[in-house]
């Protein structure tokens, strides 16, 4: 599971959609999934602090909230 999490991570920050849509197809309970647990931190947190639009868009669209 911190592969996985790690992952959506570092796909989020670099708004990688191939690599988000890939890992959320694996693991749908990635779209939801709190990284920094202090911070409360998702991947859409992450995706909107970045500015990434698209992330964003693809994470809503899985059910992210």
């Amino acid at each position: 599971m911190a592969t996985r999490v790690r992952g959506i991570v570092e796909a989020t920050r670099r708004n990688d959609i191939k690599e988000l849509t890939r890992l959320l197809d694996q693991d749908p309970s990635l779209v939801n999934v709190v990284i920094e647990e202090d911070r409360k931190r998702t991947p859409l947190l992450y995706a909107a602090m970045g500015g990434h639009v698209d992330a964003c868009r693809l994470l809503l669209g899985r059910g992210a909230d």
